[in-house]
């Protein structure tokens, strides 16, 4: 499973802690983020199959989480999700996940390129509504949707293709 994300350049490092329960521990590359984003994931994964895989970002001002689980509790099914932005248990949802690692693996990396995906877009639009503040919104917005939707293209292709 290290093996898995040790192979993109979307990771900075990737290492297995062996202290208390073993995990891998993956950073993410701050190049792939706008502004300062520091982003990690932490996996565990059990031989019955059970597993977490906790996301994190963090910003100066803010933390931003999710997390993936498969394990028997008392608040969700078996495969759940505990959704972003504090990945708290009562906001848990159950779901349904990949019998094995690899699936889970894809899942997770094609999720976090979401994610950034949609950090790029917003830090576009924001600078847009910046540049644009003295122009009637709607008129200049019509006009350049065909461009935001271009360049939103472009950035999702900028995100390496995890290698497998």
């Amino acid at each position: 499973m290290r093996l898995r994300f040790a192979g993109s350049r979307l990771f900075e490092s990737v290492e297995i802690i062996e202290e208390g329960n073993l995990y891998i521990h993956v950073e993410l590359s701050s190049e792939y983020y706008p502004g300062e984003v520091s982003a990690r994931t932490k996996i565990r994964w059990y031989r019955n199959g059970e597993f977490n895989v906790h996301y994190q970002e963090e910003r100066p001002d803010s933390t931003w989480k999710c997390r993936w689980d498969r394990h028997p509790n008392t608040h969700n099914y078996r495969n759940h999700f505990h959704p972003p932005p504090a990945a708290s248990r009562p906001d848990s949802e159950n779901s349904q996940w990949p019998s094995d690692h690899r699936g889970v693996s894809s899942l997770v990396l094609d999720r976090i390129e979401q994610r950034i995906h949609t950090l790029w877009q917003r830090r576009w639009f924001s600078s847009w509504l910046t540049e644009n503040r003295g122009e009637h919104l709607a008129l200049r917005f019509s006009r350049d949707l065909g461009l935001m939707l271009k360049i939103s293209r472009g950035i999702a292709g900028c995100i390496p293709a995890p290698m497998q």
